[in-house]
């Protein structure tokens, strides 16, 4: 039997000193957000009025204007926003919030802001960066991006063909799946 605190008394730690309140069950294993007090969509930049990602001054600043900006300044703040996600995650020794956490405000946006982000996501697909593909092929995968196919095959025949890593043949399996995912939708 598994111990579960009262709803009312349910704190996550985030970072190394904040504590955040989060209404729910208490997390059992490692923290999860309730989707209580989530934005709603289109809004990467209400982060300060939801409590839900707890970002400090500087953080919350650099994204509360988003709607309000242009398509290039979207991509912009999308990459930030993962800049930020990320190493917040870091300090909290917690690989995974921050693709959680990108998911989530990938799914809050609205058509337009999606259809900017979906460029960064293709441009992280075929970047170098083993991390920005991971956090690329996620969001592809959960959602179902048809539009990041030729980027995906294109990935597939250079960790088939170029690449000398030695994660290269599972990333190649993995991309295979999403493609095979995305082609029986």
């Amino acid at each position: 039997m598994q111990f579960r605190q009262p709803r009312h008394l349910t704190s996550v730690r985030i970072g190394l000193r904040r504590r955040c309140r989060i209404p729910g069950p208490a997390p059992i294993g490692r923290a999860r957000l309730s989707r209580e007090g989530v934005p709603p969509r289109g809004t990467i930049g209400a982060v300060e009025s939801s409590g839900l990602a707890c970002l400090n001054e500087r953080e919350a600043s650099a994204l509360r204007h988003h709607r309000d900006v242009d398509s290039d300044r979207i991509g912009d703040q999308w990459r930030s926003l993962r800049d930020a996600l990320d190493k917040r995650a870091i300090q909290a020794k917690d690989s995974m919030q921050a693709i959680f956490e990108l998911n989530d405000a990938y799914g809050r946006l609205d058509e337009t802001e999606r259809s900017e982000v979906n460029k960064v996501l293709v441009e992280w697909l075929l970047s170098d960066d083993a991390g920005l593909r991971y956090d690329a092929e996620f969001i592809v995968e959960k959602h179902s991006l048809r539009k990041a196919v030729p980027a995906l095959r294109t990935l597939q025949d250079r960790l088939e063909n170029e690449s000398s890593e030695p994660g290269a043949p599972y990333e190649w399996a993995k991309v295979n799946r999403i493609l095979g995912g995305l082609a029986s939708d």
